[in-house]
């Protein structure tokens, strides 16, 4: 597979129900297997970065950020898959597809 799928914490939670939506995703995507990338420092920096930027600030938008902060360094084309589009359309770059699940 070319390309990163990324899950935000809505699209993780159905990956962990097997929920059929995610499935067809992961099936269209072709994804064999779910390779974890946690979050590092420099991730964790970029994002406050991403958060500033952005305005935004606090607990509810620090997911977003993180998955928002690891798009870039990930293998393009880079899909989100997030229950909240609109914070993380405000935080990824141009480059990201974001997609409400």
């Amino acid at each position: 597979m070319n390309g990163t799928l990324l899950l935000g914490c809505e699209g993780l939670s159905k990956l962990v129900r097997h929920s059929l939506e995610l499935t067809e995703w992961l099936a269209a995507a072709e994804v064999s297997r779910v390779n974890i990338i946690p979050p590092t420092e420099a991730i964790a920096r970029h994002a406050s970065k991403l958060l500033a930027a952005a305005g935004l600030h606090g607990h509810k938008y620090a997911l977003d950020a993180i998955v928002a902060a690891t798009a870039p360094a990930s293998p393009a084309p880079v899909t989100v898959l997030t229950s909240d589009p609109e914070d993380l359309l405000m935080l990824c770059g141009p480059g990201t597809r974001v997609i409400k699940v």
